[in-house]
C-alpha cells in the first residue's frame, strides 16, 4: 500500500522544483539557485566635471560661426585661467539649432494655433530670422579640499564664475527686437501655467557632475564582496528548499549604477526627464560610459558621490546528502 506525502514532504517538494525568488529546475537541466549582491562605493569628488551647450547668434551662418569660434577661444582662456585641465576641454562640431528648447517650441506653436484669426504679428514675418549655431564644451577642474565644509565653498566658488562668465552665450540670445520679447514672455507664462517646469535646464546653463575616479582594485574588492553577499542569499534560498549550494552554475556582473544621479532627479519630474534625454541622446552618456568602462563615482551634488556595482551569481542545487 503507497502512503501519501505529507504536507511539509510536498511543500519542501514543491520550493525545489521551483522557486520564486531565484531556484528553479528546468527540464533535464539540474536545479539552481540565484542570488544577488550590491556593493555601493562612496566618496568625496576630486574633479568637477562641466558640460555646457555653446550657443552664438548672427544675422547669417557666417556671422554666426564667426561668433561661436570667438565665444570658443574666450571660453578656453576662461576655464584654463580656473584650473581646468587643458587636454580635458574639448569643443564639439558647430552645428545649426534653435535657441528654444523644444518644449519651448511646442508652447509656442500651441500659442501660434490658439491665436485669433486675424491677428498681426506687425514686421516680424517680413524680417529674416537669425542664425543660431551650437557646439558642445567639455572640461574638468581638479577638486582639493580638506573637507566636506571646504569642499561645499571650493564648489559654489566655482559654479558661481562658470555661470557670471556666460560661456554659453545665453546673454547674447536674450538681446531681441520688441516683437521677440512680447512672444518669449508669453511663451514663459504659458509654460509656467501650463506645466513647465521651472527647474528643468535651458539652454546655454552649464551643467556640472562631481565625479571621483574608482581604481580597477577598488572596483575588484567591490566585486568580491558583492559575490559573497549573492553566496549568502542563495545559501538562505537553497536551505528553505531543503537543499546545499553546489558550484557556480553562471556568474553576472551588472551595469555600474549612479545612485547620486538617480537620488536627486527622482523628486524632480523635469530634471529626471532632462538627465535620461542627455544619457540617451550622448551628453552625458559618454561620461556614464567612461565611468563604467574606467571606474568613477558620480554625482550631481557637490557632497559624496556613488559608485555602485551589482553581481548576480546562479549556483546549481545539490539535494540533501548529495556530494
Amino acid at each position: 500500500m503507497r502512503t501519501r506525502p505529507s504536507l511539509v514532504q510536498l511543500v519542501a517538494l514543491a520550493l525545489f522544483t521551483c522557486l520564486p525568488a531565484g531556484v528553479c529546475a528546468q527540464g533535464s537541466t539540474p536545479g539552481t539557485v540565484t542570488g544577488h549582491g550590491t556593493v555601493e562605493l562612496k566618496r568625496v569628488p576630486d574633479v568637477l566635471r562641466l558640460h555646457i551647450e555653446v550657443l552664438a547668434k548672427g544675422k547669417d551662418l557666417k556671422e554666426a560661426l564667426a561668433r561661436l569660434k570667438d565665444r570658443r577661444e574666450t571660453s578656453q582662456r576662461f576655464l584654463e585661467a580656473l584650473g581646468a585641465v587643458h587636454t580635458s576641454i574639448e569643443f564639439g562640431e558647430a552645428a545649426i539649432t534653435d535657441e528654444r528648447t523644444d518644449r519651448e517650441k511646442q508652447m509656442e506653436l500651441m500659442m501660434q494655433n490658439a491665436r485669433v484669426p486675424g491677428k498681426k504679428d506687425g514686421q516680424k514675418a517680413k524680417q529674416s530670422p537669425p542664425v543660431v549655431v551650437a557646439a558642445s564644451l567639455n572640461a574638468e577642474v581638479p577638486l582639493k579640499a580638506a573637507g566636506s565644509e571646504q569642499l561645499l565653498l571650493l564648489t559654489h566658488s566655482l559654479e558661481q564664475k562658470i555661470k557670471a562668465a556666460d560661456l554659453g552665450g545665453m546673454k547674447e540670445l536674450k538681446q531681441m527686437s520688441p516683437q521677440d520679447e512680447e512672444s518669449a514672455q508669453e511663451v514663459a507664462n504659458a509654460m509656467q501655467f501650463g506645466g513647465g517646469d521651472p527647474n528643468e535646464p535651458k539652454r546655454g546653463e552649464p551643467i556640472f557632475l562631481y565625479v571621483s575616479k574608482v581604481s580597477e582594485d577598488e572596483r575588484g574588492k567591490a566585486l568580491t564582496q558583492a559575490f559573497e553577499k549573492a553566496k549568502i542569499e542563495a545559501q538562505r534560498l537553497a536551505r528553505a528548499a531543503g537543499a546545499a549550494l553546489g558550484p557556480i552554475h553562471h556568474i553576472e556582473d551588472a551595469a555600474a549604477t549612479y545612485p547620486g544621479i538617480e537620488e536627486s532627479t527622482q523628486f524632480n519630474e523635469g530634471r529626471a526627464m532632462y538627465y535620461q534625454m542627455m544619457q540617451q541622446g550622448g551628453v552625458v552618456s559618454s561620461t556614464l560610459r567612461n565611468a563604467e568602462q574606467g571606474g568613477e563615482a558620480i554625482g550631481l551634488q557637490p557632497g559624496k558621490v556613488s559608485y555602485r556595482v551589482t553581481l548576480t551569481a546562479q549556483f546549481v542545487l545539490k539535494k540533501p546528502g548529495e556530494k
